[in-house]
């Protein structure tokens, strides 16, 4: 569902996913056509529940990931800050369902 899926295409990414130490958590930095910029974080336990079992956390995942909270909450709140958190989507459940193949009950 991953790779198929084309999360938030009207954004690029400006900044590759990386571990944040001091959050425990990755962040990628997003640019919109409209030049508008954002930076979305998630806690590595929140990503870890995208993951099939033994999937790996690598740069491609976790920017899907990304792109996919990004889109979600332009979808349910409109253009995002500067700065969103992945648990101030509402839709974050489902999403994770998605991703591991299984639609959440």
């Amino acid at each position: 569902m991953t790779s198929s899926k084309n999360w938030a295409p009207e954004w690029r990414t400006t900044h590759t996913p990386e571990k944040v130490g001091s959050k425990d958590a990755f962040c990628a930095e997003f640019q919109h056509v409209e030049s508008k910029h954002t930076h979305i974080y998630i806690r590595t336990a929140d990503l870890k529940d995208f993951c099939k079992s033994r999937q790996k956390l690598d740069e491609f995942f976790v920017e899907q990931v990304l792109r996919a909270v990004l889109g979600c909450y332009v979808i349910e709140k409109g253009m995002p800050p500067k700065f969103i958190e992945a648990r101030e989507v509402q839709q974050l459940r489902i999403l994770k369902g998605l991703f591991r193949g299984k639609l959440p009950e």
